[in-house]
């Protein structure tokens, strides 16, 4: 089986950081190369033991590398990917993180492909961004999806064989993660349900505090409840640009049905309903009460 000792991460944000401080908590004898496309950032990652190498190129970066991170916005992930597949080793794998899969797994369907290419995204992170905000902990004991472009092939009994490698898959467990396949397109929808929509909330929520924010009497009513709800408005305004364009019709569904909630809840409060106010509050403390956190 092929043994990863050297891995290449394209990318040096926070998600990038945080599995190369991940990789050499883990598994400390592996080579950790970084590369990133800003220079201030590939001055920087000098300061970060747990990068071995800083990349002034991607040729350079992928060089004798037997996994390949690309962490970089959604935007560039194809094109560097397929820079990739030109330049790394025959056997290396290559993987991304970014949260939305479908118009990655689509556009790489369309290239004949030299490597063994599995698009992921490790489900952790944070609201805050940079290599400066990088951590393992970030990370631990998280699932990391696996949207694999080929369809599983069907063996001669017709149960599924994975096309992800044993090695790929058993070093990401050893990382802590536990991995889960699934296709691109059923994670695109769960994913704007699970992390994109509560996103997009927040910062509905966040903007409606414009209407008080120089009330003398604001910041004692701050409290947990407003902390929480408004803590992913915090996000990089880039990343929930990226999320609205590339998993826009998942989301679009999702703000139909969200606006027909709201619309309910108005006319009820409106019309003093409080039986269906009250409904509302029992139904939505169970369904929170049975999801699988």
């Amino acid at each position: 089986m092929t043994e990863i000792k050297t891995i290449g991460i394209a990318g040096l944000g926070l998600i990038g950081g945080s599995i190369a401080a991940l990789i050499k908590e883990k598994n400390p004898h592996c080579i950790i190369k970084g590369y990133d496309d800003d220079n201030s950032v590939r001055t920087s990652a000098n300061a970060y033991s747990y990068i071995d190498h800083i990349c002034h190129d991607i040729d350079t970066l992928a060089k004798d590398t037997d996994l390949i991170f690309v962490a970089t916005p959604s935007d560039s992930v194809v094109d560097i990917i397929l820079k990739l597949d030109q330049v790394a080793p025959d056997h290396t794998v290559i993987t991304d993180v970014a949260s939305v899969k479908g118009t990655i797994v689509t556009q790489l369907s369309q290239h004949q492909l030299r490597h063994t290419i599995i698009p992921g995204h490790p489900m952790g992170g944070s609201e805050k961004s940079g290599l400066c905000n990088a951590a393992a902990t970030h990370l631990y004991n998280s699932y990391y999806i696996l949207t694999p472009i080929l369809t599983p092939i069907l063996t001669p009994d017709l149960t599924l064989l994975s096309t992800v490698p044993d090695h790929f898959r058993l070093f990401l467990s050893s990382l802590s993660f536990t991995v889960v396949e699934m296709d691109a397109q059923t994670h695109d929808q769960l994913i704007a349900l699970t992390s994109h929509m509560p996103y997009l909330v927040s910062t509905l929520l966040t903007s409606l505090f414009e209407t008080n924010k120089d009330h003398p009497d604001l910041a004692y009513v701050l409290g947990p409840g407003a902390k929480g709800a408004t803590r992913l408005s915090q996000s990089p305004p880039h990343w929930g640009m990226e999320v609205m364009k590339n998993n826009r019709d998942s989301l679009i569904k999702l703000l139909k049905t969200f606006r027909i909630q709201t619309d309910h809840i108005l006319d009820a409060l409106e019309n003093k309903e409080w039986k269906t106010i009250d409904d509302h509050f029992n139904t939505t403390k169970q369904i929170r009460e049975n999801l699988p956190f």
